[in-house]
């Protein structure tokens, strides 16, 4: 299950996680303002407002910048109010806009928090993210279990800091970035690495989505 800076169960958000999310809101929020209220003749009261809702709806609304974004652009759209406002403040909407997404993917490179398994499971056999990309932050741990290699990836999505549906995001946005293949040819690897017998070359794999149950159980715990 891909996870940021929580799941999808809110059982399992850490918090120390949530701390970090707190913080990068109002981080982000301060900066938005500051960005609106510098060098301003007329304070464009509603770019503001609008630019921090959509960040206070990261944490409510679920796939995040998928959703919001769409939303505000077909609400800037349709109203003619709107419309007379982003003429007034065209340049300096569209310059905070991308400070702020390139903001949010800054965050993305905040190391999450190590992976964790059940207890039955032991001690990880790798911990080394050789298949790690740069962007977002991830960890992955691999855990040999009753003759199979278990992996637990956490990965930090900077597109939402809502816990319900972000298993489904991150698996939509870890496809994207092609980070599924990277790190089943990582958990293939340790198999060559700690059963004696097996070398299976990584690359002559490739990950299919298929329907499943959505919910797997690995010695009595349900991930």
């Amino acid at each position: 299950m891909g996870c940021t800076y929580g799941s999808s169960r809110l059982r399992h958000l850490v918090l120390g996680e949530i701390v970090a999310e707190i913080v990068a809101t109002v981080l982000l929020g301060l900066a938005i303002f500051a960005m609106y209220k510098i060098r301003s003749e007329k304070f464009d009261n509603t770019g503001c407002i609008s630019c921090l809702t959509a960040i206070i709806l990261l944490w409510v609304v679920p796939w995040g910048l998928f959703v919001i974004a769409p939303i505000f652009i077909l609400l800037s759209v349709v109203s003619p109010a709107a419309r007379n406002e982003w003429a007034e403040h065209k340049k300096r909407r569209i310059s905070i806009i991308l400070a702020s997404i390139f903001l949010l993917s800054m965050f993305a490179f905040y190391p999450v928090t190590p992976p964790r398994g059940a207890d039955e499971w032991g001690k990880p056999v790798a911990t080394e993210n050789t298949n790690s990309g740069i962007w977002p932050a991830s960890e992955q741990y691999t855990w040999l279990y009753e003759g199979a290699a278990v992996s637990v990836l956490d990965i930090r999505t900077p597109h939402t800091m809502c816990a319900w549906s972000q298993d489904s995001s991150t698996i939509k946005l870890g496809v994207f970035l092609g980070i599924h293949e990277k790190r089943m040819r990582q958990s293939i690897e340790v198999i060559n690495s700690y059963i004696p017998g097996i070398s299976v070359d990584p690359n002559s794999f490739s990950l299919v989505e298929i329907e499943t149950e959505g919910t797997h159980t690995y010695g009595g715990s349900e991930f």
